[in-house]
């Protein structure tokens, strides 16, 4: 038998440790301030933005989403069967933007 558990079924036996003695708290304390926060903290120049909008741009494919039409849509990574499938093919993994759906469509040409 665990020492642990047969000290607290004597303890249980015994009485001790059943009533403990209440206290009240008078004085209320008030909760700690937050800390301090920066402000702007998670802002970045209007520079900067323009800079990540026209990478995330850059990066689009231009394909039509066959659910919802749209041509915001991006390439995505492809799972290892896809990548063994696909490899000498001119298929690719795409994902809408804006619905998200998954859909396989061939490389445009560049132009």
């Amino acid at each position: 038998m665990n020492p642990l558990l047969a000290q607290a079924k004597s303890a249980a036996a015994s009485g001790i440790g059943q009533s403990l003695p209440v206290t009240s708290v008078t004085s209320q304390k008030e909760p700690p301030a937050p800390p301090p926060t920066v402000q702007g903290q998670w802002q970045i120049p209007a520079q900067a933005f323009e800079e990540l909008e026209s990478h995330r741009r850059s990066h689009r494919s231009h394909q039509v989403c066959p659910s919802c039409g749209a041509t915001d849509t991006e390439r995505r990574r492809r799972k290892l069967w896809e990548k063994a499938i696909f490899a000498f093919t001119n298929m690719r993994a795409y994902k809408c933007r804006i619905c998200g759906a998954d859909f396989y469509a061939r490389r445009k040409k560049k132009e």
